[in-house]
């Protein structure tokens, strides 16, 4: 069970069940809501790592922003949408995807989710971050959390899950990937 508050708002979840997890709306609905939880648990208040000293209050928004571009990327999956996607790429990014190639460049991307979507049986990708910590100099974050792919097939709904870890880069045009890194677990 997750018991997330926010505000005077607060939500209990099970997200042990596999329909948690496979409901795509839920999912985006979730981590908008996530984004307020954890900037409200405290995470502008922890020490950084690199000089112990606390950060700029503006981590918080920094890491809400990140998390509202992870919100607007899973969105534009699910819309099939393969140049939304990858606006929010820099051009250099580097994707190792799960149990496949690694990807060099947007245009890579562009081509790997162009025929992604170009499948019938793709239903979508949804990432779910559980943590996302930001760097001062230079500004830079680091997402890491939960993925879930999912297909329909003629045997049913088949999902690929696992763990991530993205980096994104603070820019002129806003908070852009950098990196990707996806590992599958067994389901």
């Amino acid at each position: 069970m997750v018991s997330v508050v926010a505000g005077n708002e607060q939500r209990t979840t099970d997200n042990s069940s596999p329909a948690y997890h496979d409901h795509a709306a839920h999912q985006f609905e979730t981590l908008s809501f996530r984004s307020a939880t954890l900037v409200e648990h405290g995470w502008r208040d922890r020490p950084t790592r690199a000089t112990g000293a606390l950060p700029l209050v503006t981590d918080a928004v920094h890491i809400r922003a990140v998390i509202d571009q992870r919100t607007r990327s899973n969105r534009a999956i699910a819309d099939r949408d393969v140049e939304r996607v990858v606006a929010f790429m820099l051009p250099d990014i580097t994707v190792a995807v799960a149990g496949g190639p690694r990807l060099t460049g947007r245009e890579a991307s562009r081509k790997a989710f162009a025929e992604q979507f170009a499948d019938p049986a793709f239903r979508g990708y949804v990432r779910t971050p559980a943590t996302v910590t930001v760097q001062q100099s230079p500004l830079c974050a680091t997402e890491r959390g939960r993925w879930v792919g999912t297909w329909q097939t003629r045997a049913g709904v088949q999902h690929m899950r696992g763990t991530y870890v993205a980096e994104w880069q603070h820019t002129a045009m806003g908070w852009l990937l950098l990196s990707e890194a996806f590992t599958s677990v067994e389901a």
